[in-house]
């Protein structure tokens, strides 16, 4: 079963970043599945600052943002992607037909509950720059309901902002068993943590399109 898309992921889709292209210039550089073990910025001093924000500038990257994406970690820090972002080869239609048979995949757990990511999550702000993020691939096997992951982050917390982001060529799978199992593409959640309005929660010319599922 396709997970269900919330309400506030499907916003975004109507916030379109224009034309993208489906692959980067040259052969585009797929995640091996490491993390990496901190996030650099242009220059020393005032670092994670709008004017210097850490820069994401490959998969691993991304994936060590989504691990450490809780409250304490990202408020009012900066980050910037650097380029697009290939998590998997889309070279083959699997995103759709759902068929991920001896692809070896590597799932996009940073999104989902098993990573041990605290509940109050990201609070930062994310610039995509105009750059997509593709291959992004989940398939939870919970077997209890009230669960939620996303193609992205876990949740989302307060006054998080996302701008100027796309996902495409990615799919957010799930088993659970129940009502009440929701998914999104920027995250599985928005919620109100630490006292902060989680109606708060900014996207800005971002898109999810019609290659996601």
């Amino acid at each position: 079963v396709i997970a269900v898309i919330t309400a506030f992921a499907l916003m975004v889709s109507t916030l379109l970043l224009g034309s993208y292209s489906a692959f980067a210039d040259g052969t585009p550089d797929i995640w091996d599945g490491s993390v990496s073990s901190g996030l650099t910025c242009e220059r020393v001093g005032n670092e994670g600052k709008a004017d210097n924000p850490y820069l994401i500038n490959n998969a691993s990257d991304l994936a060590y943002l989504a691990k450490n994406a809780i409250y304490a970690n990202t408020k009012d820090k900066y980050y910037k992607l650097t380029a697009d972002i290939y998590i998997n080869d889309v070279s083959t239609d699997w995103y759709a037909t759902g068929n991920t048979d001896g692809l070896n995949l590597r799932e996009w757990t940073y999104g989902g509950p098993e990573a041990g990511i605290s509940a109050n999550g990201f609070c930062g702000t994310l610039d995509g720059d105009n750059h997509v993020i593709y291959g992004s691939y989940y398939e939870d096997k919970v077997t209890s309901s009230n669960y939620m992951a996303g193609l992205l982050f876990f949740g989302l917390n307060g006054k998080g902002q996302i701008k100027n982001l796309g996902i495409a060529k990615s799919r957010l799978d799930t088993t659970v068993a129940g009502d009440g199992c929701e998914g999104g593409a920027f995250a599985g959640y928005k919620h109100d943590w630490n006292g902060i309005d989680g109606n708060g929660v900014v996207f800005e010319n971002c898109f999810v399109d019609d290659t996601v599922y």
